[in-house]
């Protein structure tokens, strides 16, 4: 099972309050004890397109990897492949290849257009 970036990829604490924080807590606590834990996690950097502006994409990217591997150091960083997506820059930043895996949605698309 995957953890989205945005719920983090350090290990959840305990929230003091009823709010959807603990209610994704609990859920993910669950989710670890009938699956075990997460190795793969999805991030996708500049998803959507859009400009970098003037950050070092590649650099970006290694810092991601860098702080991924100090939370989980076996994770699996899983990137969705459409469209531009991944782009060269990102891989580039990414030291441990064999550590990523890319989804291709462009042909899972395709097989449902047919089908």
């Amino acid at each position: 099972f995957f953890f989205q970036a945005e719920d983090g990829i350090r290990d959840a604490q305990e929230s003091r309050g009823l709010g959807d924080v603990y209610k994704r807590q609990a859920y993910y606590r669950h989710q670890r004890e009938l699956l075990g834990e997460a190795r793969h996690f999805k991030m996708d950097m500049l998803h959507e397109g859009g400009d970098a502006g003037d950050v070092p994409v590649a650099e970006a990217a290694h810092g991601v990897e860098q702080a991924m591997r100090k939370a989980k150091p076996d994770a699996v960083w899983v990137i969705l492949g459409w469209q531009s997506n991944p782009r060269p820059e990102i891989l580039r930043g990414i030291t441990r290849k064999q550590q990523v895996l890319i989804l291709s949605l462009i042909h899972i698309c395709r097989c449902r257009r047919r089908g």
